[in-house]
């Protein structure tokens, strides 16, 4: 497909969603290859497809049997056959980390247990480190410019709700016409990959060309642990793409005012500034991360909504019980389910000896069901006492973008129960298969009206 979604208005004040974006938009929706739609990595050589299937049961076991810190040994972790999911050398020492109390313990060690390094080949397929594999001093001055001088600025994140607000009303909107036409909807393609994609391009401040020819890049950009040949081609090509739209702005002065492009162009961090390269580097990067698991979150907060559909029609009566129905979703199903991290030196974790130089990945995701923390923590259950999730991380690495993806899921949630509030899942929850090991997110979300 090569018809363009435009950028409707310049980049320096709100948006404009016109017939003719719409129409574009539209058009893309029906040309997103269905292989897109999948979790990425449900697939993979050496990954037992019943871990895929249901990482939290087989992962709980290998708790109770092994304790919580579990060392991969040709390829297993106990009797589980799973991928070393970054890549890393085989001479690296690998570990399982598992139980809440043990990952909040690692990821709140920035000392001993780092960033740098921790993504393996996924990381290295990018070319340089971002943000979120730097650490120390570099790490702090790199999170206080984007915590205050970017993401925490009001007009980006005015800006940020002036793309998402029309574009959830728009394609909940269009779903809830296509019902009516009796169109069949998949809430993976008709509402979580368009909204995320569009509003994170319009947010980054780039006109798009085929939503499906990006998102194909960004899935190959972050697939270097899958794919690392691919994954160099496809960060190349990005790259290429933001440093021209970044000298066409420098050479026809229209650097804009909000998108995270103009934003990062204007920052002074007591004379730290980002170079020309930095900000293609950062352009190119965020995207996909704010594509691949914000849209697989959405996906997952729709397949668990629309699939407990007497606390969907609770949602629907009640706004204020939405926030706390998002971080549940966020609990139960997170789109990312492993933390990566690099072992700085010698040390023992959970009375286990990790020597300099290990990796680990923490099991986040199976941490969310921890009995240990949560009462009958495998049940979805929107009106449970609220406990961190370990969805964003913790300590001094938690996600930057989270306030973001939570003001796109709550925009979502509300465009829902606005204009489809008698949609349920078309099958029970439990027919819908989700699948992933490092991301996951169900093979579709269809919807009809009850």
């Amino acid at each position: 497909m090569t018809s363009a979604i435009p950028l409707s208005a310049g980049l320096t004040g709100k948006p404009v969603f016109d017939d003719v974006y719409f129409a574009d938009l539209d058009r893309a929706i029906r040309h997103i290859p269905a292989a897109m739609l999948g979790a990425g990595d449900a697939e993979l050589p050496g990954l037992d497809p019943a871990i895929s299937a249901d990482p939290y049961t087989p992962f709980m076991a290998l708790q109770a049997e092994q304790g919580n810190v579990v060392m991969l040994r040709d390829g297993h972790y106990g009797s589980l056959a799973v991928i070393n999911a970054f890549a890393h050398p085989p001479e690296h020492p690998n570990f399982a980390v598992l139980g809440y109390k043990t990952i909040e313990a690692l990821l709140s060690d920035s000392k001993t247990f780092v960033n740098a390094g921790a993504y393996g080949a996924h990381g290295a397929a990018g070319g340089r480190a971002m943000v979120n594999e730097t650490d120390g001093a570099e790490h702090q001055q790199l999170r206080r410019v984007f915590n205050f001088q970017i993401f925490g600025m009001r007009r980006l994140v005015d800006f940020a709700q002036a793309c998402i607000d029309p574009l959830a009303d728009h394609l909940a909107r269009r779903a809830a016409a296509k019902l009516t036409r009796g169109e069949p909807v998949d809430l993976s393609r008709d509402m979580a990959m368009p909204l995320v994609y569009a509003s994170m391009a319009q947010i980054i401040g780039v006109p798009v060309g085929s939503l499906s020819h990006y998102v194909n890049m960004a899935e190959r950009a972050l697939g270097g642990s899958r794919d690392f040949d691919s994954a160099v081609v496809a960060v190349a090509e990005l790259t290429a793409f933001f440093e021209a739209e970044y000298q066409r702005r420098l050479q026809s002065g229209t650097m804009g005012e909000h998108d995270l492009m103009a934003l990062m162009a204007g920052v002074d961090d007591k004379g730290y500034r980002f170079s020309g390269e930095d900000i293609v580097a950062y352009c190119r990067f965020l995207l996909p991360v704010g594509i691949e698991t914000t849209w697989r979150q959405l996906a997952n907060t729709c397949y668990a909504l629309m699939g407990h559909g007497d606390q969907f029609a609770q949602l629907v009566a009640n706004e204020t019980l939405r926030p706390a129905a998002i971080e549940e979703v966020l609990r139960w199903l997170p789109s990312g389910g492993i933390i990566p991290r690099l072992c700085a030196q010698d040390t023992f974790l959970a009375g286990v000896e990790v020597r300099a130089g290990s990796s680990l990945c923490a099991f986040s995701g199976v941490a969310n069901r921890d009995p240990l923390i949560w009462e009958n923590a495998q049940a979805f259950d929107i009106h449970r006492k609220r406990i961190p999730h370990l969805t964003f991380s913790t300590g001094l690495h938690h996600c930057m973008g989270q306030n973001l993806a939570r003001q796109v899921l709550k925009k979502a949630v509300d465009a829902l129960c606005a204009h489809l509030p008698d949609a349920r899942l078309a099958r029970p929850w439990q027919e819908i298969p989700t699948e992933g090991f490092v991301i996951r997110c169900p093979s579709e979300v269809p919807i009809r009206l009850q």
